[in-house]
């Protein structure tokens, strides 16, 4: 077909080659689905809120709100690598389905402060470029799950409690696996889909 469209291209415009580009086209779609995006970011198996609980076994009701990862997510070991300003992508199956995701943002080690104005600690306490004291300090809620579960290797902890399960259609933590992507563009094209969708985690 390709030969005879560089002989004579008017005949592009034939119903008999639109419809093999068509198809041709669908097809290629169809392939993109089931091939392979490079994309930055990790391999995580999904965890409820150990920290609730442990909280529960241990005090016998619900953690408070304060130390509750609410609608935040916990990643052992990406503190440092994660910004608590941005949001991040939680995939199930990107392979089989677009609709198994959800937009959130990792718990902060700082409260009240930019991770952009950090240039150092000091007995636990913030110091920022202006070379003051900042009020923010190490986050409660940081330091208490990181004390406990800081050691956890592989796992992503959301709120047992929260849609998270549900905006993943049948994710469950007994083994499930989930992809966190780094990548900002990513990352801002699924936002802006849960958006549409009225996802109720935003």
């Amino acid at each position: 077909m390709l030969e005879m469209l560089r002989k004579n291209p008017a005949f592009i415009n034939q119903d008999m080659y639109q419809n093999r580009i068509e198809s041709k086209v669908d097809s290629m779609i169809r392939d993109m689905k089931i091939g392979s995006v490079p994309t930055e970011g990790t391999v995580r198996y999904l965890s409820g809120d150990l920290y609730d609980l442990m909280y529960r076994m241990m005090m016998g009701k619900k953690v408070p709100e304060a130390m509750s990862l609410k609608h935040d997510f916990y990643a052992p070991g990406l503190t440092d690598v994660l910004d608590p300003e941005k949001y991040y992508s939680l995939l199930r199956n990107p392979h089989i389905t677009s609709k198994e995701l959800v937009s959130s943002r990792p718990i902060g080690k700082y409260t009240q402060v930019s991770k952009s104005d950090v240039i150092g600690e000091m007995n636990d306490k913030l110091i920022t470029k202006q070379g003051i004291e900042d009020k923010a300090v190490i986050s409660p809620r940081w330091s208490e799950i990181e004390k406990y579960f800081g050691h956890l290797k592989g796992a992503i902890m959301v709120d047992s409690y929260s849609n998270f399960m549900a905006a993943m259609q049948t994710a469950d933590t007994d083994g499930d696996v989930i992809r966190l992507i780094f990548d900002d563009t990513y990352n801002e094209a699924v936002r802006r889909s849960v958006k549409m969708n009225k996802n109720q985690i935003l």
